[in-house]
């Protein structure tokens, strides 16, 4: 059913840059199947992600479960996570999580203003201390070698409890073995950000 959207990334070239093709819901093993349908479910289209990670199912199961984890403890807002991620995203320069970044940021309510300011954090009004301090940790954890320093940890202390630092950095470790993933495969973005405005 979502197999024409792959016949149009086809037509437009878009599956035909990234490394290896990605499999289908119809070409996985008929125990991936379901994990394959609910990433594709998350993004509204068949991700291209999901179907280079099929060709080891145990891997794509592995990957959308801890994707899913920090979700799940509800300590950090949704719009937060996607916020952090996008920034580890643009740091690692992954155009595909970015992109769908922007969009869980969308419709977490991040603003258009607010989405487009994420790389400029450190200049915008638009943000508060706390976000400020959990940027500072996204960007600290993205940069290679990773540099966390004693000021980053203090500053994250004054806003968040202990719980939500695990998931703080929970979310940008994992949001960083995603970002390199797809970078490694060239997968781009597949349009799920639309502004608002």
């Amino acid at each position: 059913m979502l197999l024409p959207c792959f016949l149009q990334l086809r037509i437009l070239g878009v599956i035909d840059m990234v490394r290896i093709s990605p499999l289908t819901g119809m070409d996985v093993p008929k125990e991936v199947q379901p994990t394959i349908e609910a990433a594709d479910n998350v993004f509204g289209v068949q991700s291209i992600s999901a179907g280079i990670q099929a060709y080891c199912p145990e891997i794509l199961k592995a990957s959308r479960a801890l994707g899913a984890a920090p979700g799940k403890s509800n300590l950090l807002s949704a719009e937060l996570r996607h916020l952090l991620c996008m920034r580890a995203a643009q740091i690692v320069t992954c155009p595909f999580w970015i992109d769908s970044n922007a969009a869980g940021s969308s419709n977490s309510g991040s603003s258009d203003e607010k989405i487009a300011a994420v790389s400029s954090w450190r200049t915008s009004d638009i943000f508060s201390a706390e976000e400020k301090a959990a940027f500072e940790l996204a960007e600290a954890m993205s940069h290679t070698p990773v540099d966390v320093t004693e000021s980053n940890f203090s500053d994250l202390q004054m806003y968040f409890e202990d719980a939500q630092i695990v998931e703080l950095v929970a979310t940008i470790a994992m949001e960083n073995y995603r970002a390199r993933f797809n970078r490694a495969f060239l997968i781009v973005a597949q349009g799920l950000y639309q502004p608002k405005t």
